[in-house]
């Protein structure tokens, strides 16, 4: 599973070059990570939602997959180690 970044940069209107300013990295590393082929931790989860002012599970599901889930609460796969995760969230 990839995270989401590719679609939160692009909704808040972050380039690559500028997220990788914001937490201190290179672009080639974000490249990496938006396609797939560089995961993160849950901890670069963190970080990466902190840097551009979301909350962490955005990165993994958007808000209108999980307004469509009929709980609150969503199962997905950690996509740094594959294990199952749940997401709880509450949309305002």
């Amino acid at each position: 599973m990839t995270i989401r970044l590719k679609e939160v940069m692009k909704e808040k209107g972050v380039t690559g070059r500028e997220l990788a300013t914001r937490l201190n990295t290179t672009p080639q590393y974000i490249s990496n990570i938006t396609s797939g082929r560089q995961n993160l931790s849950l901890n670069g989860i963190d970080e990466v939602a902190k840097a551009l002012g979301v909350e962490p599970w955005e990165l993994l599901v958007s808000r209108e997959q999980l307004a469509n889930y009929k709980s609150d609460s969503l199962m997905t796969q950690c996509p740094h180690c594959g294990k199952p995760i749940t997401i709880k969230a509450t949309i305002e």
